[in-house]
């Protein structure tokens, strides 16, 4: 059984950080308004965000402490679906729950992201035995979660705690993983921005839970302030150890921008206007990119007359645009996450070419992290100024109570395009920035 493990480690990886990094979201999200009760069933979705997207900015980076970050994301996911499977005794079970899986989701998947992209390739057939085992198993377990969450939620619970002890057989035998004594360093600086970002993150998730204006409303602002305070931080261009050039930095951020448009607006988008079930199908995309992006990708780059980052910057346009229809929204997803995965791996693998520090997938969580917080920032204030407070309220509340209406198109769609036009600039910023190493590279 342990040479099986062996030689399928990368497989159960892959499971195992895909159940814990993404499933949460659709298990979390069925929770509000489950039994009338907004207020304690709203609660676990945004702790569960609100630690996904700032836990790991409270530890500094080492070397090799990718093993004992893993580890910890592991116990805490496992921990957390646990604790989840008697939630129906207590609502505050869920809550404890939702830190926990909220922990696990922001360690675990980034360090399986730095051995997936280092790791040996697998021969040709077991790659491709394996992205089948993968599509179906997870295919499988999104089923589940649908069908008992409304009236056994402890079964969906198990079904994700199953899948996360899949991953941590896989984490075990991974033969990357370095085992030895290593400490979690935490500085007080990072410590102090975490939880100013954690309070930002909470205050403007469980406003739009709660279906109130208000608490998105001091989160949006605090959220401000702090972007503000970055962005000053990194134009100040002070010497660091692990310093990173700006063309590269601008690489390392893209796949943030991408992933809060694919998953918070695509939330408020899909879930306002067509209902919270039709936002399953993002599960559908993103897995459909995970399993098969990365090969159509490469397949476009070597045929089309471009350099790889270039075509993998019109892709991203392309699946960007197909959202603005309806029938092609999740084709752009699957687009837009493709590119955007491949592209950022790209630029990890890179970093670590010109970096001895060992902490990529740090690094890229944190820039990744920072765009991505820009850019809900720029959406929250486009919705905020399309609607007016009272109708920002209005929306926050037809999101929560799953009440789909069109009555809403008009500013969704202004805040669409603006997102779209940050988007494209940013877009054309990476372009701009890396011409002149892709001249010498033709």
């Amino acid at each position: 059984m342990s040479t099986y493990f062996k030689q399928h480690n990368q497989l159960l990886l892959n499971v195992g950080g895909f159940a814990i990094n993404l499933m949460p979201f659709l298990l979390y999200l069925m929770l509000v308004s489950r039994h009338g009760d907004v207020v304690s069933d709203a609660l676990p979705f945004a702790l569960f965000y609100a630690f996904r997207r700032t836990a790991l900015f409270a530890v500094r980076g080492a070397h090799d402490s990718d093993n004992l970050l893993g580890w910890i994301g592991l116990i805490a996911a496992l921990s957390g679906f646990a604790i989840g499977m008697f939630g129906e005794l207590s609502p505050i079970w869920w809550d404890l729950s939702a830190a926990g899986a909220g922990i696990g989701a922001a360690f675990f998947p980034s360090v399986q992201k730095q051995f997936r992209l280092t790791h040996r390739q697998s021969p040709a057939d077991q790659q491709k035995g394996n992205a089948w085992v993968m599509l179906l198993s997870l295919i499988g377990l999104i089923a589940l979660l649908a069908l008992t969450e409304r009236r056994w939620p402890a079964l969906s619970f198990a079904a994700l705690l199953l899948f996360a002890l899949v991953g941590l057989i896989g984490f075990y035998y991974d033969p990357l993983r370095h085992p030895g004594k290593t400490r979690l360093t935490i500085s007080v600086p990072n410590l102090v921005l975490a939880v100013l970002l954690f309070c930002s993150v909470f205050l403007v998730r469980i406003g739009r839970s709660l279906g109130t204006g208000q608490p998105a409303m001091w989160g949006i602002g605090l959220l401000a302030l702090i972007v503000v305070a970055i962005i000053a931080a990194a134009l100040s261009n002070r010497p660091h150890p692990t310093a990173t050039p700006w063309p590269l930095k601008l690489r390392l951020m893209l796949f943030g921008l991408c992933a809060d448009f694919c998953a918070i607006f695509s939330a408020v988008y899909i879930g306002v206007t067509y209902g919270i079930k039709t936002y399953a199908w993002m599960a559908v995309a993103y897995l459909l990119a995970f399993i098969i992006g990365g090969r159509l990708v490469r397949v476009l780059c070597a045929r089309l007359p471009f350099s790889t980052l270039t075509t993998e910057l019109l892709g991203i346009v392309a699946g960007l645009l197909l959202t603005f229809n309806f029938y092609t929204y999740f084709v752009g997803i699957f687009l837009i996450r493709a590119f955007a995965s491949v592209q950022n791996q790209e630029a990890i693998r890179e970093y670590d070419q010109q970096s001895a520090a060992n902490n990529s997938y740090m690094v890229s969580y944190r820039l990744m992290s920072i765009a991505g917080l820009t850019t809900q920032l720029i959406l929250w204030l486009s919705l905020l100024v399309a609607t007016h407070l009272t109708g920002f309220s209005a929306i926050l509340a037809d999101f929560t109570f799953h009440q789909p209406t069109t009555r809403f198109a008009r500013p969704l769609l202004i805040t669409q395009v603006v997102l779209a036009v940050w988007m494209l600039l940013f877009i054309f910023w990476i372009y701009r920035a890396n011409q002149p190493k892709e001249e010498n590279d033709d």
